[in-house]
């Protein structure tokens, strides 16, 4: 099992509403570098309450293949 990095960023004054965005904007930026381990990974951020509680979650699979391929 592949041990997933943690990166705490503190969103501060976001509105509710808002998070689900902020969490699916922050997605590309981890997917741009290339993949360590193998051609497949999921990213994920969770965005927690001032409790630690998970209140929003927004993930990207991404698969690198090399063809050809027949589609």
């Amino acid at each position: 099992m592949v041990k997933t990095p943690t990166l705490t960023r503190p969103v501060k004054n976001s509105p509710m509403p808002m998070l689900p965005s902020k969490a699916q904007k922050a997605l590309p930026d981890m997917a741009k570098d290339p993949l360590p381990d193998g051609n497949y990974r999921t990213f994920v951020v969770n965005v927690r309450d001032e409790a630690g509680q998970t209140v929003v979650r927004a993930a990207l699979s991404l698969m690198l293949a090399e063809g050809p391929f027949d589609d």
